[in-house]
């Protein structure tokens, strides 16, 4: 693939990003629409990013990047203070997010 190792190279360092954000980092190329499905196709069959939710992936294999798929999304107290160090026991990943259709 082409494009591959530049997007690789880009979006390592983010914890989640979408097919928009290709299109957009690639759009000076001249990358097509059918070519950009093909790509994230590749990678996600090849097993280098995963997918959180419908268009949202991830290079990291990690559990706290699964709220990127729901924005806006909060981490639980314990979860969020053992991700800053300052708690030291092993929490389940627990992410709050805000419903479609308001609080819940």
């Amino acid at each position: 693939m082409k494009y591959t190792h530049e997007v690789r190279e880009h979006f390592k360092a983010v914890p989640a990003f979408t097919i928009s954000d290709i299109k957009v980092f690639l759009g000076k190329k001249g990358i097509s629409e059918s070519y950009l499905r093909l790509l994230v196709h590749n990678l996600l069959k090849k097993g280098e990013i995963k997918r959180i939710s419908r268009g949202i992936y991830s290079f990291r294999s990690e559990t706290q990047v699964v709220g990127f798929g729901f924005r806006p999304f909060y981490y639980g107290l314990q979860d969020a203070l053992s991700l800053r160090n300052l708690w030291e026991q092993e929490t389940n990943p627990v992410v709050i997010t805000r419903g479609r259709y308001g609080l819940g």
